[in-house]
C-alpha cells in the first residue's frame, strides 16, 4: 500500500488546537518547532506531520487534557437526527474520517472501499462501520461502552 500523499484538513486540526486555547503559548511552541506559525483551516497537511501535532500536543499537556479537549468537542458537536445512539455514532465515524483526511485512491485498501462496511466491536455493542478512508499504517481500535 502507498501511503505518501496522506493529508489531514486543517479544518479538523485547526478545531483540535482552538479547544486547547488555555495552552497556547505551548501550541505556538510546538506549531513553530514543526515549522509554522498557524494552521490553515482551508488547508491541508501532510498525514503524518499533522498526526504528529497531536502527539507532540500530548506529550506537552499530557493525555488526560487531549482526552477532555476531544469529549468536548463531541458533546459540542451537532449532530444529525440520524444519530441518536453509541451505535449510531461509531456508524458514521468512517464519513467523519473521509471529511478530515484523504490519500490518493491508489492508497486506499482494496477490501475496504467506499461501498464496503464490516462490524466493528464496540465493546458491550457491535455496529457497523463504514471504511471510508483506508490508509492507517497500523489497525485502530475503537472502543466505546454506554449505559
Amino acid at each position: 500500500m502507498d501511503f505518501e500523499n496522506r493529508e489531514y484538513s486543517g479544518a479538523a486540526l485547526s478545531s483540535f488546537i482552538l479547544a486547547l486555547g488555555h495552552s497556547q503559548g505551548i501550541v505556538d511552541q510546538i506549531l513553530a518547532g514543526s515549522g509554522v506559525d498557524r494552521i490553515d483551516p482551508a488547508g491541508w497537511y501532510d498525514f503524518d506531520w499533522a498526526i504528529s501535532i497531536f502527539y507532540k500536543i500530548e506529550a506537552e499537556v499530557g493525555s488526560g487534557v487531549v482526552f477532555e479537549v476531544g469529549r468536548k468537542m463531541i458533546e459540542a458537536a451537532t449532530y444529525p437526527p440520524e444519530i441518536d445512539g453509541v451505535q449510531t455514532l461509531l456508524a458514521a465515524l468512517g464519513y467523519w474520517f473521509a471529511l478530515n483526511a484523504r490519500a490518493p485512491a491508489s492508497a486506499r485498501s482494496p477490501a475496504c472501499s467506499r461501498t464496503s462496511t464490516a462490524r466493528r466491536s464496540t465493546g458491550r455493542h457491535q455496529a457497523p462501520a463504514r471504511c471510508d478512508a483506508a490508509f492507517w499504517r497500523a489497525p485502530v481500535l475503537v472502543t466505546a461502552s454506554s449505559p
